[in-house]
């Protein structure tokens, strides 16, 4: 069975239209639904806590807002791809997990030393995401020790291929736009240990305060509110108000409190972890909006996506006590026997 050639395409999926458009999400009442998609998990949040790999994900998402920004001016019902060179898993792995936030797709290519990541655009189906992984300031938080050295051990090819053949990307290609070379062998991670490496996700979320404007009022324009947000390094648009990025959860406490409506008659609004509050905008006039962290976001019910996972104890101290008690039980039905 000559199969040289079959894992030279992108699958299927990468390559069919998108069933629906995804700006049609974009509206106010999903805006809850949007922010806790975007909500950082455990995964993405132990490669921000490392320098190197903050660098690559600020290049990365530099580089899909362009694509993001030229997919208007493409033709709607085609498809596009931008070729990586070839890289380590790593770095695949972070161009795959950056992507994905921007509704973008990802095809592997090659084997060993030559597989490389093409990204796959629809220009009808990609949309920047509110938050940027740059915006989760990782560093003022918890900071995971480094994992065990992990060495690869060289595998058996899987499938016959050929060493001049071509992968077929099947799409219009676009020129990538900056240099990755750095990115095609492993970066170095720290001494191994004798425990396995257990993080859980901290509280990176405190520092990002969601705005939100009733429908009866317009959501006031980005400049008119400036000098409402002193301490504030970034404001990311959302359908019904905007997400205040503050360089720490301090500062974004202290932003809650000093504009905080003392009389707030809305009991909903404060089950959810709204407040009422007052901005001053530029020309002195004062306008009402509800301000919560994200991390009431994170801590409300049970989420289904990876961020929601990352509460409680670590994994193994769980099962540790879980054991514990599970014990306990069954020896105190011993002696009631």
């Amino acid at each position: 069975l000559n199969v040289a050639g079959m894992y030279s395409r992108p699958p299927s999926a990468v390559l069919l239209a998108p069933q629906r458009d995804r700006q049609s999400t974009w509206t106010a009442i999903g805006q809850t639904r949007i922010l806790k998609g975007e909500l950082l998990g455990l995964a993405l949040y132990r490669c921000l806590a490392e320098r190197e790999s903050r660098a690559l994900i600020s290049q990365l998402e530099g580089m899909y807002d362009d694509l993001c920004k030229k997919a208007t001016e493409l033709q709607p019902n085609e498809v596009y791809c931008v070729r990586f060179p070839p890289m380590c898993a790593y770095a695949r792995y972070l161009i795959s997990a950056c992507g994905r936030r921007y509704h973008l797709q990802t095809a592997s290519f090659g084997e060993d030393d030559k597989r490389f990541v093409a990204v796959y655009l629809h220009p009808r189906d990609v949309q920047p995401p509110v938050l940027r992984l740059t915006d989760f300031d990782a560093s003022s938080y918890y900071t995971p020790p480094p994992p065990p050295v992990y060495e690869r051990s060289k595998r058996p090819k899987m499938h016959v291929t050929l060493d001049d053949e071509e992968p077929l990307l099947e799409a219009v290609e676009l020129p990538l736009l900056g240099d990755y070379s750095r990115w095609n062998t492993m970066p170095t991670s720290g001494a191994a240990e004798d425990a396995g490496f257990e993080c859980e996700l901290a509280d990176c979320h405190r520092h990002l305060i969601e705005l939100r404007f009733d429908s009866e009022v317009d959501v006031p324009p980005l400049e008119h509110l400036a000098s409402a947000f002193p301490a504030a390094t970034t404001l990311r648009p959302l359908p019904a108000g905007y997400v205040v990025v503050f360089a720490c959860a301090s500062d974004a406490n202290s932003f809650v409190e000093a504009h905080a409506v003392v009389e707030c008659n809305d009991e909903t609004s404060s089950e959810r972890g709204l407040r009422q509050v007052l901005l001053l905008c530029n020309d002195k006039s004062q306008v009402a909006c509800q301000a919560r962290s994200l991390h009431s976001l994170q801590c409300s019910g049970r989420s289904t996506s990876i961020a929601g996972r990352g509460r409680g104890g670590p994994r193994a101290l769980q099962i540790a006590l879980g054991a514990i008690v599970k014990g306990t039980a069954v020896r105190g039905q011993a002696r009631t026997r």
